[in-house]
């Protein structure tokens, strides 16, 4: 890990059980069998992008398990490394029917 990356580093914690299974069976499944939980909304009227990629950027810096990543390449044990920043993508795309009439 190079100097500036563990800057970055918040805390490194052990895996709970639970996190042990879902790294576990996403690496027997070749990394494809994800463990994601998703929210999806709509949001109506106008939407002011650059607020609403600072409302993003403060969740993140709010919330560490948003900034949370599970580390075993290389290591004896697996680990949840808590990062203090991240920069994620975020994409605005036009509303689409999603097979509404």
């Amino acid at each position: 890990m190079t100097s500036n990356a563990a800057k970055n580093v918040e805390g490194i914690y052990a895996l709970a059980p639970q996190q042990q299974g879902m790294l576990l069976d996403s690496l027997l499944q070749g990394g494809g069998a994800l463990h994601v939980g998703q929210f999806m909304c709509t949001l109506r009227g106008p939407l002011d992008p650059a607020a609403f990629a600072q409302a993003w950027a403060t969740l993140l810096a709010r919330h560490a398990i948003l900034r949370t990543a599970f580390v075993w390449e290389g290591r004896t044990e697996s680990v949840q490394v808590v990062l203090r920043e991240v920069a994620t993508p975020l994409t605005i795309e036009p509303e689409r029917s999603m097979g509404r009439s």
